[in-house]
């Protein structure tokens, strides 16, 4: 059970606005969790108890995710290392520890790539390299999201089942990423 304080704020844009979560004390050095697809903020609830006695630490739904929901503006999931770099100008801090998993890691390593004197460090967990040859981990990729799209055509509840069984492992948190998946556009 989280004993954490979590305060919920927004990055407002045009036509939609960016929802993250900050707990831990204000000017503690600052670490970002940048959640895998389908998820949202919540996926590091079970970390925030630990980090947040040491660090400002900050979670984000990413766009199309929780409750960032896009509402057809122009902007779309390429966008996150700009909301990224804008949360940090929010909260006033120049440099932030980044840990990613999955999608998350991509992100986390672009937001690093365009902005490497705001990073002090960069964790990725469960991506790969974006500036590696990756042909065959892409192509891996498609096939999946093949699967994966198909059965979305045919029922989303299918897919946030099958989506929540092969992503994790326990029963208890295969239903809690069912539910962070039902919030997914």
């Amino acid at each position: 059970m989280m004993n954490t304080t979590i305060e919920h704020k927004q990055l407002q844009r045009t036509g939609y606005a960016i929802h993250y979560f900050a707990s831990g004390q204000p000017g503690n050095p600052l670490i970002i969790f940048v959640h895998p697809a389908f998820a949202d903020h919540r996926a590091f609830d079970y970390q925030l108890d630990y980090f947040a006695q040491h660090y400002r630490v900050i979670t984000i739904d990413l766009l199309g995710h929780g409750l960032s929901r896009f509402n057809g503006g122009q902007d779309n999931l390429d966008s996150s290392a700009e909301h990224i770099r804008a949360i940090m100008d929010n909260e006033g801090y120049q440099r932030a520890h980044l840990v990613g998993v999955s999608i998350g890691a991509l992100i986390a390593q672009y937001v690093t790539l365009l902005y490497p004197e705001r990073i002090a460090s960069l964790t990725a967990l469960g991506g790969y390299n974006i500036n590696a040859d990756n042909q065959e981990v892409q192509k891996a990729q498609r096939d999946e999201a093949l699967k994966w799209m198909l059965r979305a055509l045919l029922s989303m509840n299918s897919f946030r089942r099958y989506v929540a069984t092969s992503t994790v492992m326990k029963p208890a948190e295969q239903t809690r990423f069912y539910e962070m998946a039902s919030d997914f556009q």
